[in-house]
């Protein structure tokens, strides 16, 4: 009870959780719920959402959280890998802009984004999920869906002063436009980044095809990416714990 009070507290933002709290009458969804299953599956604790759902208070879901016991894994996934439906549903669709439809954030902070750093940390997350390094080719007229390994370069990363910059939105908008266009899902060109330099501090675009990210990866890719931010600019080793389904 105290765990998933902690982890509540945590995904819903809210200072105190009771164990008699209704999830989804203090601020809860499903995408939450979901985020509440990863929180708990890196301290080796299972949760299903089904029974989050049906059990939406903490004294009544405390008996359906079991320890782990499946074995654990950080290997890397690499080879030929199955389209799922949204994915062929967005191939059958889409027989010519296919490399237009990625999805973007942009990041700020006001300390500024060491690239080096920035790197570094990609280069960990492209290892940590492995749908990050999808590569697609086109056979028979069959799409082919291949995860690599992490000997290819998965992403770019650009670097733009604009400190002297008197249009600073529209220089922005412009460049990261032009970066979006170069997404080529054939040549595995998933993820496109660039820090833009500023007088009160950074802004970091991150641009990824929506082929391999949705709302809910979206959410955990950030969780990790400030944690590996925080990590290794304190000079620690980047640990993200297992990897997860």
């Amino acid at each position: 009870e105290e765990k998933l009070a902690a982890v509540w507290q945590e995904v819903l933002d809210r200072d105190k959780i009771g164990i008699n709290d209704n999830f989804f009458e203090i601020g809860g969804d499903s995408i939450k719920a979901l985020q509440i299953v990863s929180k708990l599956s890196r301290a080796d604790l299972k949760l299903q959402v089904k029974d989050l759902f049906t059990n939406p208070s903490i004294r009544h879901l405390s008996k359906y959280v079991k320890k782990e016991t499946k074995a654990r894994t950080s290997e890397i996934v690499q080879g030929h890998t199955p389209l799922t439906p949204v994915q062929r549903s967005f191939f059958a669709a889409n027989q010519k802009e296919r490399n237009h439809y990625n999805q973007a954030f942009m990041l700020y902070r006001k300390d500024g984004f060491a690239e080096k750093i920035v790197e570094k940390v990609f280069r960990k997350l492209t290892e940590h999920h492995d749908a990050l390094r999808m590569v697609y080719q086109e056979k028979n007229g069959e799409i082919i869906q291949h995860n690599r390994g992490l000997e290819d370069s998965v992403f770019d990363l650009y670097v733009y002063d604009l400190k002297t910059e008197k249009n600073l939105e529209e220089t922005v908008y412009q460049i990261a436009t032009n970066i979006q266009k170069d997404i080529s899902i054939s040549e595995g060109k998933m993820i496109k980044l660039c820090v833009f330099k500023t007088t009160e501090g950074d802004h970091l675009l991150i641009a990824i095809h929506h082929l391999v990210v949705d709302g809910v990866s979206w959410r955990i890719l950030f969780e990790d990416f400030e944690a590996a931010y925080g990590q290794a600019l304190q000079g620690k080793p980047i640990e993200l714990g297992y990897k997860t389904d």
